[in-house]
């Protein structure tokens, strides 16, 4: 890695991304490693781009973080080889087709990037922007927006090099510049505290300002003098145990004067830019050429026109690939869904010539999975079970098969099997982490259930995951003290005294305790605090007269169970309050021991 400086626009380079290209070229599709490359640009060129695309994703990510984690759904990429062709899918505003050089569709089940023939650097920077959400969340979900926005914004600034093989984040964006140059700034204390409804996140006339400060200070948190680029991964690092955004800005930048130093940044108008040296395997992307039929481009438009709520376009796109393929599975399901009707298939209909077709086929199924027959699900399944043969790195393949197999009522241990792979690929997604328990608490799996649903209690990374999680735990125990119930009943040959109700009746799930491992011992009293550092995380318990202190090296170590249906708020460093009744699972070790799992229990 490298650093040069660039004075106001003089580091602004052609992304050299979309080469012009005759309207009636043959358009062609090659797969990399996280990406499907779709264009008129002839195969070379889109190796290059996905090339390009592997480059983006794979610095990135390592730079945020040492686990690069899979891509959750397809990223279909598609350049366009003129205005023309590109005009349907531009934005509409008061009317009038906005004049953008590319569009970031994320969706559920697949995300699009879109390309205009002249995309440059800097109206490519949107689409950047958005997909560096995509793999912040990935990698580090929760930030305090201000980081969330500033690490999208710095890292939009993408630029490949002629040579192919360096990469650069950085450059000046000079529309910031007059932004803080015209508009008062925020104070550094209420930047940090922004929250998703704050009004300067949300106010059209403040967020310019919102946007800039925070690009501004990571700028400067990852290339100005001094050197703060340890202190700033400390407090991700901090970050992502769990710690409060405001207790770990204090840990690393506390001593400094953060907002003068941003200042003083801000008026020396020159900007440091960061070059990186891709790898040889990212150079050298095994992408690999799929065949595109006519009947393929046109389902797959289709597919992008129903993403951006144009359903009218779609189904003429679907049509046309019904005109070229009848009875095509693909474009039956997309013209259906995208006439609002319900789409019907049989597990006989026929399978596509490759994985995205299968994917879009059960994707689009399960969207009316409550309401489609019983053959269409079947077909769904067949098709997703495909997927996951020949895309095995594509976590939410498994997530949409586990679900279609659990509409057809089959055997329960495969979805775990496969939810197992999505949770281990995304570890972050926590809609796939309490699928999983649920799929755990149907085959029986308690003790599994409680030790993922423990994760997502002690660190939430999706809005509402944490409430969510609760109210899993509750059917844990429930479900236990049924199968409890029955066992017992069994055991004693009386099934017709044995009680009706179950432990999911009362207010909370009954305890069932989790068992003590060899070599642990448990500890009942009062969690008073959880209090967080960058050398470990301390567990204050009061037992009778003493205050226990245990430890753990972070959040995800610790196994968190909750027996209550009335607990509030996250597992997250500060003190309870009111304090809350546990059960501390420890090993002996330092301090009082080494925490396994937390256990709250009913108050009494």
């Amino acid at each position: 890695m490298r650093a040069f400086t660039c004075r106001f626009s003089a580091c602004v380079l052609a992304l050299a991304m979309m080469p012009g290209v005759a309207a009636d070229a043959r358009w062609s599709r090659v797969d990399s490693a996280n990406f499907v490359v779709i264009g008129a640009a002839g195969e070379p060129r889109l190796r290059v781009m996905a090339a390009q695309f592997e480059g983006f994703r794979d610095v990135l990510t390592r730079m945020m973080s040492s686990n690069v984690t899979s891509t959750a759904v397809p990223i279909v990429v598609i350049t366009f080889p003129d205005e023309k062709s590109f005009q349907p899918f531009k934005p509409i505003y008061q009317g009038k087709a906005v004049d953008v050089g590319g569009l970031f569709l994320p969706r559920r089940d697949v995300n699009y990037i879109l390309l205009g023939p002249d995309a440059t650097s800097e109206t490519l920077r949107p689409v950047f922007h958005e997909y560096t959400h995509l793999i912040v969340n990935n990698v580090a979900p929760g930030l305090p927006p201000w980081l969330n926005e500033g690490l999208a914004e710095y890292y939009s600034t993408f630029e490949l090099g002629t040579d192919g093989r360096t990469v650069t984040f950085g450059r000046l964006i000079e529309s910031h510049f007059r932004e803080l140059a015209e508009q008062p700034w925020i104070p550094l204390n209420e930047l940090l505290a922004t929250r998703p409804d704050s009004p300067h996140y949300n106010e059209e006339s403040r967020r310019g300002v919102f946007y800039a400060e925070s690009w501004l200070l990571v700028h400067m948190l990852l290339n100005g003098q001094p050197d703060r680029r340890p202190a700033f991964s400390a407090y991700m690092r901090e970050l992502s145990t769990g710690a409060a955004p405001d207790v770990a800005w204090q840990h690393q930048f506390g001593s400094d004067d953060i907002y003068k130093a941003a200042r003083f940044y801000a008026g020396r108008r020159v900007m440091t830019a960061r070059q990186y040296t891709l790898p040889d395997q990212i150079v050298r992307v095994p992408a690999v050429a799929v065949p595109l039929t006519p009947h393929d481009l046109e389902a797959t438009i289709g597919e992008v026109l129903s993403a951006e709520q144009r359903p009218d376009l779609a189904a003429e796109r679907f049509d046309r690939a019904l005109a070229l393929q009848p009875g095509s599975p693909r474009a039956i399901v997309g013209r259906a869904h995208a006439k609002q009707e319900l789409p019907r298939l049989s597990a006989a209909s026929g399978a596509p010539a490759d994985w995205l077709g299968d994917y879009m086929i059960g994707a689009t199924l399960l969207e009316h999975s409550d309401a489609i027959d019983r053959a269409s699900l079947d077909a769904a399944r067949a098709a997703l079970g495909r997927v996951v043969v020949a895309k095995p790195e594509l976590p939410n393949a498994y997530v949409l098969f586990a679900m279609a197999g659990d509409r057809v009522d089959a055997e329960p241990g495969s979805a775990v099997e496969a939810l197992t792979r999505a949770h281990v690929a995304v570890p972050a997604r926590d809609d796939y982490t309490l699928t999983l328990a649920y799929a755990l608490i149907r085959t029986g799996d308690f003790a599994g259930a409680r030790s993922v649903l423990g994760g997502v209690l002690a660190h939430p990374h999706m809005a509402g995951a944490r409430d969510l999680a609760v109210k899993a735990m509750a059917q844990v125990a429930s479900a236990e003290g049924a199968a409890a119930t029955r066992a017992a009943a069994a055991a004693t040959s009386d099934l017709a005294d044995a009680p009706s109700s179950t432990a999911g009746e009362s207010a909370d799930p009954q305890p069932l305790f989790r068992k003590a491992a060899a070599g642990e011992q448990r500890l009942e009293g009062m969690l008073e605090r959880i209090q967080c550092s960058p050398k470990r995380i301390e567990f204050l318990v009061r037992a009778g007269d003493r205050l226990a202190h245990f430890q753990a090296a972070k959040m995800g170590q610790v196994e968190f169970i909750t027996y209550r249906t009335d607990l509030q708020g996250s597992i997250a460093c500060g003190t309870r309050t009111p304090p809350d009744p546990v059960y501390v699972t420890f090993r002996p070790g330092e301090l009082d021991g080494t925490v396994v799992a937390i256990e709250f229990v009913p108050r009494r």
